[in-house]
């Protein structure tokens, strides 16, 4: 599955009620790197910070997040939040899903995933309650 191409979804509208959708184009657009068939949906930065035509691993990823969360948390005088990764938001967006009784279908397709029964209630947190 390395480099089989599955379809990408993900919920427009968050938490807030801003959808981050809308600013995730804006910037795109801004840093010149809108074409899909030259950027990746999240390039990964080149030593100069700049965005390259290399994705973002999840180890990147991982490290972006917790820097956004440290800083976050210092402006706001909080504690540092706990070691979150990108896979906790995405449990718990589909937790949400499940909560708020979005279709299997639907919850499969955000988490991205194929083993489809077992996904949706590993996800939904108080299935088995």
């Amino acid at each position: 599955m390395r480099h089989a191409f599955l379809p990408l979804t993900a919920p427009g509208l968050g938490v807030t009620e801003n959808g981050w959708a809308a600013y995730w184009n804006r910037a795109r657009l801004e840093l010149d790197i809108e074409d899909l068939k030259i950027f990746p949906l999240m390039p990964a930065p080149d030593e100069g910070g700049v965005p390259s035509v290399r994705p973002l691993s999840t180890a990147e990823a991982a490290k972006w997040l917790q820097l956004i969360l440290m800083q976050q948390s210092a402006k706001m005088s909080m504690q540092p939040p706990l070691k979150y990764t990108t896979h906790s938001f995405k449990a718990t967006c589909l937790s949400f899903l499940a909560k708020f009784g979005a279709a299997f279908e639907d919850r499969l397709a955000l988490g991205y995933h194929t083993d489809q029964v077992r996904m949706a209630l590993r996800y939904s947190r108080d299935g088995a309650s």
